[in-house]
């Protein structure tokens, strides 16, 4: 099997705040993955959704292979993005610890969408997430990256700021581009 260059994974809120806030969402998701696919072929992309629970779109698929047709928003309310990433995190963990060293990515990004505030996980807390997130960075050496808006808890997830996309749910317009400069971070990411 060919090694792959990199591997993102996004942990995508797919909870309806509103239709169109959720469909701007999802096009800066689409617009970062199509900014990255020009300069990689050699990317492969594992797209999971949640609301109160985790749900598996594509399983590291190749950059250029990845459709967001049938992603349905959902009405819940819910937001357990604690609970979700750290299932994710483990998840995809696991996945590497069965596979031999060289099939393992050179490089993981990881990239969290949450809209609005955590309110439903019941498992996992705060601390138990950003012992994760430093874990994964310091000895795996993974990226993370969140794009949020302005009425998240995002401020207890420990995300550097350079690697957040902060956008105000009441201009929702400027997300296309923030999504654009977070790319181009990506891609500096990739490229070291």
């Amino acid at each position: 099997m060919k090694k792959i260059l990199s591997e993102i994974v996004i942990l995508y809120d797919n909870n309806i705040l509103c239709d169109f806030e959720t469909k701007k969402v999802l096009d800066a998701c689409k617009c970062l993955l199509s900014s990255l696919k020009i300069e990689h072929k050699d990317i492969t992309v594992t797209f999971l959704k949640y609301t109160d629970a985790i749900e598996t779109i594509t399983l590291n698929r190749p950059i250029d292979m990845i459709s967001f047709k049938n992603l349905v928003p959902e009405k819940t309310g819910a937001c357990a993005l604690i609970d979700c990433a750290v299932e994710a995190i483990t998840k995809i963990g696991d996945r590497y610890a069965a596979q031999p060293c060289e099939e393992h990515p050179e490089k993981v990004i990881f990239l969290l969408t949450v809209c609005g505030k955590e309110n439903a996980s019941k498992h996992h807390t705060y601390k138990e997430l950003n012992d994760m997130i430093r874990h994964q960075t310091d000895a795996y050496k993974w990226s993370f990256f969140m794009i949020t808006d302005d009425t998240a808890n995002y401020e207890n997830i420990d995300i550097c700021p350079e690697n957040t996309i902060l956008f105000d749910s009441g201009d929702i317009d400027s997300l296309k581009i923030a999504s654009e400069g977070l790319g181009h971070l990506m891609l500096r990411k990739i490229n070291e």
